[in-house]
C-alpha cells in the first residue's frame, strides 16, 4: 500500500484585474498529483483557468498544527480508516 502525504500549496490568482492568494491543503501520493488537486480544486471553486494559476510553493506538512482544514486533519492524523459497503 502506498503512502498518503499531506501537502500544503501555495500560489495566486489573478481575476477581474486583482491577485488573490491561496493555500489549499490537499492529501496525494506524491507532489505531482497534489499540484494537480490544487489546479482542479482552485480552477472550480474561482472559475479560473490553469493558465491563470500561478503556484509559488508545495511543502508537505510534517506538523499537524499547520491544518485548518478540519476533513484533512481528520485524515492525516489517522491513515486506518476502513470502508464500509
Amino acid at each position: 500500500m502506498s503512502d498518503v502525504h499531506t501537502y500544503i500549496v501555495r500560489g495566486r490568482y489573478n481575476k477581474k484585474n486583482k491577485t488573490h492568494y491561496f493555500a489549499v491543503e490537499v492529501r496525494a501520493l506524491n507532489q505531482e498529483q497534489a499540484l494537480e488537486k490544487a489546479y482542479s480544486d482552485i480552477g472550480s471553486r474561482h472559475q479560473v483557468t490553469r493558465t491563470m494559476i500561478k503556484l509559488d510553493k508545495i511543502e508537505e506538512v510534517e506538523n499537524p498544527e499547520q491544518l485548518k482544514d478540519p476533513v484533512v486533519l481528520a485524515f492525516h492524523t489517522r491513515d486506518d480508516f476502513e470502508i464500509v459497503v
